[in-house]
């Protein structure tokens, strides 16, 4: 894989998890520099701040997806989770932010409010990467 993007929550069980699961990635013997840690804000209560999630995991968060209720109800519900109907909504714009960058290519830059201020430096502003090369995967692989 040119790059991989290890999914966590900020809950205890997670963050336990992803670290237990980081440990076997990295006696793999993959160059540190292709692992990234995504954040998925998955409930509006926050367990573990992402400051202590980057120092539990000794690896700066490279992406956070915002809370969005009605991505958590479409989950739940087992439907699509990035609607077309919504393509405004906080995680469906970060998820779509988050391949333009995985990519190459900034983000489009959008209205400058007060909480796109707030998490700018978190989600890509000064994050473009140099392009990776990105493969579909058809199977699941247990870690």
């Amino acid at each position: 894989a040119s790059l991989i993007l290890w999914l966590t929550t900020p809950e205890y069980t997670s963050v336990r998890d992803a670290l237990q699961a980081l440990g076997a990635v990295r006696s793999l013997d993959l160059p540190e520099d292709r692992l990234r840690v995504v954040l998925n804000i998955a409930s509006p209560e926050v367990q573990v701040q992402p400051s202590s999630i980057e120092e539990a995991l000794a690896r700066e968060i490279f992406w956070t997806v915002p809370y969005d209720q009605r991505l958590r109800r479409s989950a739940q519900l087992g439907r699509v989770l990035v609607d077309e109907a919504r393509p405004r909504s906080p995680a469906a714009s970060s998820l779509r932010d988050l391949a333009l960058v995985l990519n190459g290519v900034p983000p489009k830059s959008r209205k400058n409010g007060l909480l796109r201020r707030l998490v700018a430096g978190r989600n890509g502003s000064s994050l473009v990467r140099p392009r990776f090369e990105l493969k579909a995967v058809e199977r699941e692989v247990e870690l």
